[in-house]
């Protein structure tokens, strides 16, 4: 029964709620079936059942298959998450864009797209059939996205405002951002893109005298506004999924700066020992995961080679770890472990970047496992895990954990299939947990060692990632291949050579034994009514 509102049957209402003007070739409501399966359920008037003879939402030129009986599996998870019946489901899948845009306003993410491409040219410009120059991999596509870059880029302006030249190189950080924006939006469409490439070169819709030529028509065809109008109409959820990265990106941009702006002569004082560094001149984004609408760790480089790092999360687990290292410091002799020192603001903050420096001789390579081998008590005392080889820096004789959100992480209990498994719990237990020592990553070419002692660089990683064989040609596809494990910088340095732990043994086994001597001796000054841990704990969010 269709869903009645009073007395009219919602499936036989015509929508008309007002909609902004589209760039040419985008359709109206193109956006509609960008909207999530939730989206949909929160606006009014949902269908309940499918429309006759409706036909599911397009998916550009690929042709839907059967899902597999996983898939189904978790499709029919996700269908009890949401609380609703297949023919629910059905019925939102078979709604027609024009009743599906009329219950509901065009969404921002449309909007940047709209306004993107009514700011572009209609067809692709002179080389605009030609991918990016000395391009590889996805980055072939980069010339396709340049109109969303470039409403990226006014978005970013627009929001920090003009910066004191004297403050930051704002010509050179712009630039960074957009090459940067460029490519990981060539990077999430290139699956799509291939996949359009392969069905164009299969149905003889390219012209050109060779496989070189052939993608370059097809770049010309899919770019400028009309080109992407028709690929975002095929494909809404990419649109989505590319409008959103550059407002994102532009927002977490912009936010940085303005706190950098704010923060500057306090970071120059804490972090730079009072040297005025020069103007900001480049911004290494995307470092690690990221958070909240695109936030992630940067490095920020100075004219004068300085380089400060930004996290855009609370700092409290890093003064958390201070405390504890001055109290370890004080208990075990010579110890001298040091620590990263910070610029700790509201819900952000700014590190000293740690380099990754030389010990000067066999005496220092000792001095640093014993140092490690203490670090590991601390941390396997107050529950600290996935301490892995990209979390440590080996600065000269100093071990420093620059990564430390993992401190008084919770013990989850891992499934088990077979019963309770004694041997497991003792492991999870153990120092293990901290991957400060060897552990093991699996894959289907291998092993390697990820841990804080570990991290040597491999010929082969444990996995194989995805590669582009025959970029810029028609014949494009999408291959796995193995790649080079690199390794970190945890590893100690003598002469300019890694140092292995095996040959140190003895050391990081002294070290451990002070500093869990020395915890066990004193825990009531940490764990007492008074303690250390007790009175102050661990300031801000961790992570699980």
């Amino acid at each position: 029964m269709p869903l009645r509102c009073g007395s009219v049957r919602v499936a036989d209402v015509t929508f008309s709620a007002p909609t902004s003007a589209t760039a040419p070739g985008l359709a109206r409501r193109w956006w509609a079936y960008g909207l999530t399966l939730r989206e949909r359920l929160d606006l009014p008037y949902a269908p309940v059942s499918a429309e006759p003879g409706a036909a599911a939402e397009p998916g550009g030129t690929r042709e839907r298959r059967a899902l597999s009986e996983l898939e189904q599996a978790c499709w029919n998870a996700r269908l009890d998450v949401l609380g609703i019946a297949p023919e629910r489901a059905a019925a939102l899948a078979t709604e027609s864009a024009e009743r599906l845009g009329g219950r509901a306003a065009e969404p921002d993410w449309a909007l940047f797209v709209e306004t993107a491409l009514a700011s572009a040219p209609d067809a692709a410009g002179p080389g605009g059939g030609e991918g990016a120059s000395g391009a590889a991999g996805s980055d072939v596509f980069v010339p396709l996205f340049r109109p969303l870059v470039d409403a990226a880029v006014g978005a970013l302006t627009g929001k920090h405002g003009p910066l004191d030249p004297a403050v930051a190189d704002t010509a050179a950080l712009t630039e960074r951002f957009a090459e940067r924006l460029g490519r990981e939006l060539a990077r999430r469409a290139a699956r799509t893109l291939t996949a359009e490439l392969a069905a164009a070169r299969t149905a003889g819709g390219l012209s050109g005298d060779g496989p070189e030529d052939r993608f370059a028509d097809f770049l010309r065809q899919t770019g400028g506004a009309r080109g992407l109008a028709r690929l975002f109409t095929g494909y809404p959820v990419l649109a989505r999924l590319l409008a959103q990265t550059c407002r994102f990106t532009a927002d977490a941009v912009a936010e940085l700066l303005l706190r950098f702006a704010a923060d500057r002569t306090a970071i120059v004082a804490e972090l730079l020992d009072g040297t005025d560094p020069g103007p900001l001149v480049a911004l290494d984004l995307g470092l690690g995961d990221t958070h909240e609408r695109g936030r992630s760790v940067a490095l920020l480089r100075f004219a004068d080679g300085s380089t400060v790092v930004y996290k855009p999360r609370p700092l409290g687990q890093y003064g958390f770890l201070d405390r504890m290292v001055e109290w370890l410091n004080g208990k075990v002799a010579d110890l001298g472990l040091r620590t990263v020192a910070t610029l700790a603001r509201d819900g952000y903050g700014w590190l000293q970047y740690i380099g990754h420096l030389s010990c000067a001789s066999v005496a220092d390579i000792h001095r640093f496992y014993r140092r490690q081998g203490a670090l590991l008590a601390l941390v396997y005392a107050v529950e600290g895990s996935d301490l892995h080889y990209d979390n440590l820096v080996a600065h000269g004789d100093q071990p420093v954990l620059v990564d430390v959100e993992t401190l008084l992480h919770a013990t989850l209990a891992e499934p088990m299939t077979a019963g309770p498994d004694p041997a497991s719990a003792a492991l999870a237990a153990s120092v293990h947990r901290t991957c400060l020592l060897p552990q093991l990553m699996v894959g289907e070419l291998g092993a390697v060692d990820i841990s804080a002692v570990g991290g040597a660089p491999d010929d082969s990683g444990p996995h194989a990632v995805i590669a582009w064989e025959g970029a810029g040609t028609d014949t494009m596809r999408l291959v796995r291949r193995p790649v080079p494990f690199t390794g970190g910088r945890n590893r100690p340095l003598l002469a300019g050579k890694d140092v292995a732990a095996g040959e140190y043994t003895g050391a990081l086994l002294s070290g451990f034994r002070a500093g869990y001597d020395a915890i066990v001796a004193h825990r009531d000054e940490l764990r007492g009514p008074d303690g250390l841990l007790t009175r102050e704990g661990a300031a801000g969010p961790g992570r699980l």
